[in-house]
């Protein structure tokens, strides 16, 4: 296996620990350890450690405090830390919760070698893409245009991507951009649990970003904004895309009695409308239509 840095998993149950060591071993990685989640920093500090296996429920601190932690300090560590949640409650709001404070994969416990395998698969190749010299420069190549075209410094992407379930075909992200918690969870959560990726941007002024550092084929608008600067975005978004040659399917979600609105957003390139609120067997038919056309254009 090419991936040689260990495994951290977090969990104050030493027999969880062991069985999570057995099917991570059993998988090739290498396994480090620790039931006391207040050493995780340390752990992280004095390693090249980059995917943890977290238990949500600990005492001392919480799964949701340590991943807060490591968010705060990623800069500090010089790398991105991708969290898999392990969980013994399986529901939407544990995993609105994981989504929030930036869960890469969440799954039940106790994990096994055929649930889990490909997510690390998955996890390891995009860590290894994201060192990739070509990929980071095509990245920053980008940032760049995309920074003088809004007459702004290039900033570092604060978007949030997140896997907590089992896996499809597709492994490039779905960008959600906008909406409040109580909007974008009805979206976001049927995503995940259908396996994709989801990469939250609730700052419209940040929309473009995420396409100098992922690559980004499917695209849901979840906003409320007037005709003008809709339609200006659609047309920004569609740019941002064909800067870095990808397919881009664009769909915009609507209030019924947005006809004119529902008009321009397809004039501006969008490829369809879906009304609000938004139903999720039709979401997830589209988007399965929309995978499968951004796999079949390569």
């Amino acid at each position: 296996m090419s991936y040689t840095q260990p495994i951290l998993i977090v969990d104050d149950s030493e027999l969880s620990v062991e069985m999570a060591r057995d099917v991570l071993q059993e998988c090739g990685y290498e396994v480090q350890s620790t039931t006391d989640p207040t050493q995780v920093l340390d752990i992280l500090r004095s390693s090249r450690i980059e995917i943890v296996l977290l238990d949500m429920v600990m005492p001392e601190m919480s799964g949701l405090e340590v991943m807060a932690a490591i968010t705060e300090q990623e800069s500090t560590l010089g790398r991105q830390v991708m969290i898999f949640v392990l969980t013994g409650q399986a529901d939407r709001s544990t995993a609105m919760a994981a989504l929030k404070a930036g869960a890469f994969f969440y799954m039940t416990k106790p994990i096994t070698r055929d649930g889990i395998l490909p997510m690390l698969q998955r996890c390891v190749a995009q860590l290894q893409q994201a060192r990739d010299p070509e990929t980071m420069e095509t990245s920053r190549d980008l940032r760049d245009r995309i920074s003088q075209a809004r007459k702004e410094p290039a900033a570092q992407d604060d978007t949030q991507l997140q896997q907590p379930d089992l896996p499809n075909t597709y492994s490039n992200p779905i960008l959600l951009i906008g909406g409040e918690d109580s909007e974008t969870g009805p979206v976001a959560v049927p995503l995940l649990m259908r396996g994709y990726h989801v990469l939250q941007c609730p700052r419209v002024e940040r929309a473009l970003v995420p396409f100098a550092s992922h690559p980004v084929d499917i695209v849901l608008l979840n906003l409320h904004l007037m005709l003008e600067p809709a339609t200006r975005l659609v047309e920004q978004i569609r740019r941002a895309a064909l800067a870095v040659r990808r397919p881009l399917t664009l769909i915009p979600f609507v209030s019924p009695q947005q006809t004119t609105l529902k008009d321009s957003f397809l004039a501006a390139g969008a490829t369809l409308c879906l009304e609000r609120p938004v139903d999720e067997t039709r979401l997830l038919e589209h988007i399965d239509w929309a995978a499968r056309r951004a796999i079949e254009m390569g």
